[in-house]
């Protein structure tokens, strides 16, 4: 139960809402898989991330890890192939979260767009960087 617990208080509100019918430990993860199979490239790129945040410690046994390890990598591997240019996509997102976290959640915004893919994103970051750069030199000295 307490592992059951620990991943309940880790999920989204809207996973917990999902999962927390379940009894065990196991049949909360194997629901959780379910769901989450065939989400899209987001959901990959979130459970790659996950499989990245485990890590093996000298108080939990190694056969655990190793299989929390595989079951993860079960689920990423049941929702297709990853996409290269959308990985890409994802990078270029995820390094706008730091400082440009408005632009972030235009370009996400995008992807619902078909024919959205990383050179739109980048031919928009670079618009971006175009009228920062002009509200420098025309804006700024006027303020200034």
């Amino acid at each position: 139960m307490a592992l059951r617990a620990f991943m309940l208080v880790h999920m989204s509100s809207d996973e917990f809402e999902y999962a927390s019918a379940f009894d065990t430990s196991h049949t909360v993860f194997e629901a959780l898989c379910i769901r989450h199979e065939k989400l899209g490239p987001h959901a990959q790129i979130n459970l790659l991330l996950k499989e990245f945040s485990i890590f093996y410690k000298p108080s939990i046994p190694m056969t655990t890890t190793s299989k929390q390890l595989h079951d993860l990598h079960e689920c990423m591997k049941k929702m297709g192939k990853i996409d290269k240019d959308k990985l890409f996509l994802f990078v270029i997102i995820n390094a706008l979260r730091r400082h440009f976290p408005q632009l972030q959640s235009d370009i996400h915004g995008m992807m619902d767009d078909p024919n959205f893919n990383w050179a739109t994103a980048i031919r928009r970051i670079d618009t971006e960087a175009a009228l920062v750069q002009r509200y420098a030199e025309v804006v700024l000295p006027q303020l200034g």
